[in-house]
């Protein structure tokens, strides 16, 4: 009756009908032939037809819903036994209930087999695979391997660095989610005591540093200016472990931080392209304020881009200083090895470490009196005193200063606002 008059109404109704029981009755054995016509007839009506757009739409749904297309199964991936067992372990049993019973498990795999080894940490590495709240849990369950399989730890931190800087070299949507989770295993890991404070602030300095452009002539391909995404990672990274930089070096080297940060952030807000037509985004807005409020409450924020510059002129200024005569010395120590070792041609191994080291015992020297002690002495006393000056500090705050950290809090801020400077004016100007 409904197809004789297939108009108004009618329409609807037929619809309706369909989307209630046109499943059921299209897979029935005894009414599958007289369904199938009538959803053949009815699209038919529709191509005849000219009908409005929604009842348009109404149609195909009704018949779609009744008779869905077939859809290509897609193969299941098969994996060994051992392999299906890691990912369950990792991937449906972990939570903050099962930590120490997925713990024990773990420590029974033959961690001398390669083939095993390598799959259990390429599976550790793979947080995004995981629920998001339980990401510290899997941070939970490297810190207990850790001691035993020291390095498996190495190897999934070095893997979580390497996945955040592929994720800013391709800079591709569908890799987001994942992005987002590496930086928030990165917050959890230095929770746990796995990576020192200097992998955490070189991580957030690369966030708003690499591959950035502040000449809105010439935009980076790597960070766009309508990219707002390195704003949440930072944030993400921040909101994860950002409270605990609260005393010593770290207080500083994260206020220094803030001051980039700031900056990056308002040159991304008020970018031309962003209008009364085409607003900042708000949620983007709220995260950052609240991330702000969350590790620095008595903060006052930095109202636009020219304010932010000129922060960032003074405390390059206050910080300058410090630097001539530790560069100085620096330069007299690598003049002096030069001149005491054999010509290599340019060929030798750069080591990244040596700068800082070098580094180090120019600022240690400074603390040595004028007597006749030796410079190994010096050192040794130097440490001494970092020791007992810190001795009194409760075993709860170990978080505040990184587990590698033996300098003065002093010190170890101008050594890292020495790296900061160090970057190419491009980058941070």
């Amino acid at each position: 009756m409904l197809m004789f008059d297939f108009f108004h109404h009618n329409i609807e109704m037929a619809c309706a009908l369909l989307d209630n029981c046109g499943r059921f009755l299209y897979r029935s054995q005894d009414s599958h032939h007289r369904t199938k016509i009538y959803l053949d007839v009815m699209m038919r009506k529709k191509s005849a037809l000219h009908l409005e757009n929604r009842y348009t739409t109404m149609i195909e749904n009704a018949f779609y819903y009744s008779n869905p297309p077939e859809v290509q199964q897609m193969a299941r991936k098969v994996r060994p036994p051992m392999h299906e067992y890691i990912r369950k372990l990792l991937y449906k049993d972990l939570s903050k209930t099962t930590t120490e019973k997925v713990l024990r498990q773990l420590r029974k795999l033959k961690w001398d087999d390669p083939e095993i080894a390598f799959y259990a940490t390429k599976c550790l590495i793979a947080v995004w695979n995981l629920r998001y709240n339980s990401i510290h849990c899997s941070s939970n369950l490297l810190a207990g391997l850790a001691p035993y399989y020291e390095h498996v730890a190495i190897q999934v931190v070095d893997g979580v660095l390497e996945d955040i800087r592929l994720g800013m070299e391709v800079n591709h949507p569908k890799f987001n989610q994942r992005r987002v989770s590496c930086a928030k295993y990165l917050g959890e890991l230095y929770n746990y005591r796995l990576v020192e404070s200097s992998v955490i602030f070189k991580t957030l300095y690369s966030f708003i540093t690499f591959g950035v452009s502040y000449d809105e002539n010439t935009p980076s391909p790597l960070d766009p200016p309508e990219h707002l995404f390195r704003v949440r990672l930072t944030c993400v990274i921040l909101e994860t472990c950002g409270q605990y930089f609260d005393k010593g070096s770290s207080k500083k080297k994260l206020d220094c931080f803030l001051l980039y940060f700031q900056k990056y952030y308002l040159y991304k807000k008020m970018n031309p392209i962003y209008n009364d037509d085409r607003p900042f985004p708000i949620d983007v807005k709220n995260l950052f304020q609240d991330t702000m409020e969350t590790i620095r409450p008595k903060t006052k924020l930095i109202k636009d881009h020219d304010e932010a510059l000129k922060a960032i002129e003074d405390l390059e200024k206050e910080v300058k200083p410090k630097l001539a005569s530790v560069l100085t010395l620096l330069d007299t120590d690598m003049t002096d090895e030069g001149n005491n070792s054999e010509p290599d041609d340019g060929l030798c191994t750069i080591q990244e470490s040596e700068e800082n080291d070098e580094l180090s015992q120019s600022l240690s020297q400074l603390e040595m009196d004028d007597s006749g002690t030796s410079q190994e002495d010096g050192l040794r006393q130097y440490s001494q005193d970092i020791e007992a000056q810190y001795a009194d500090e409760s075993n709860e705050d170990y978080m505040s200063e990184s587990a590698g950290e033996d300098f003065d809090p002093e010190v170890d801020f101008v050594i890292t606002m020495y790296s900061v400077l160090m970057l190419s004016p491009n980058e941070l100007d």
